[in-house]
């Protein structure tokens, strides 16, 4: 081979190398699953919170002093996954709009099955989790 041939072979190697020809690293967007939604509207204090728990740990609750966030141990979000992922839940009906008056507390759950927001009903466990959420201080993400 001559110079020339070697040369330009050499520089089209380099061309290559730097517009992308190399492999590149698998880099994958994990995409944050919904496993639980709580919303507590109405009573005499008038609560209007909404706490969201995501598959990886991560939980975002708004309420009237604005948004926070916060995130679950292991052992929570293994409890939590199984209870969703194994169906280990009561459905409960739609609830009806209705206007909230000072006295009255509406609280709700809510999972996804197969995409569809699916209200089911409180169970002890659950209840304690989200007591422990609302207990610990949350960040302010405002």
């Amino acid at each position: 081979m001559s110079i020339k041939t070697v040369t330009i072979l050499g520089c089209l190697t380099l061309a290559m190398l730097g517009f992308g020809c190399t492999p590149v690293e698998d880099t994958k967007i994990v995409e944050k699953e919904v496993l639980l939604e709580y919303s507590r509207v109405g009573g005499i204090a008038g609560f209007l919170d909404n706490i969201i728990i995501f598959s990886n740990g991560d939980v975002e609750g708004e309420t009237r002093k604005g948004k926070h966030t916060t995130s679950l141990g292991l052992e929570d979000i293994q409890a939590l996954t199984v209870f969703v992922k194994g169906k280990h839940y009561t459905k409960e009906p739609p609830q009806v709009e209705q206007d909230v008056c000072c006295d009255i507390l509406y609280v709700d759950y809510y999972v996804y099955d197969k995409n569809q927001k699916v209200r089911i009903k409180e169970e002890e466990n659950i209840r304690l989790l989200i007591a422990k959420i609302v207990e610990e201080p949350l960040k302010d993400i405002n």
